[in-house]
């Protein structure tokens, strides 16, 4: 015969919140996987500094940070955004942009939409 026991709302609580968190550093994992596949390769550097750097948890709220070591920063930012670089031509000047922008926003992107499904069924299986 099955037996209903009412644990408590801390002990839900702490449950949900422990299922989040190690959904979303699975999650955070698999994103900066994807992220370094994507980034640009010159002496591999960046791609190998791309890592979950931390997880946090706050009152409800958990937070996985993913970001590049200070190894790459300064590197790491132009990749990310581009810089625009002023030519003076013939003309006047020319405005060029450099670098290789999106590869860690666009797989952010692209991730996204499946993460909430994703983190639901990790938390749902947790009860």
């Amino acid at each position: 015969m099955p037996i209903v026991r009412y644990v408590g709302m801390g002990t839900l609580r702490d449950r949900a919140l422990d299922a989040l968190e190690d959904a979303l550093r699975e999650a955070g994992e698999y994103l900066a996987g994807e992220q370094q596949d994507a980034a640009p390769v010159d002496s591999g550097d960046l791609r190998a500094s791309i890592d979950v750097r931390e997880t946090t948890r706050s009152g409800d709220s958990v937070d996985v940070v993913i970001s590049t070591g200070p190894e790459a920063d300064d590197y790491a930012a132009v990749q990310e955004v581009g810089y625009w670089t002023n030519f003076r031509g013939r003309y006047g000047y020319v405005a060029v942009q450099r670098g290789n922008p999106g590869y860690m926003g666009d797989t952010l992107e692209t991730f996204g939409p499946r993460l909430d499904g994703f983190v639901r069924s990790r938390v749902a299986g947790a009860f």
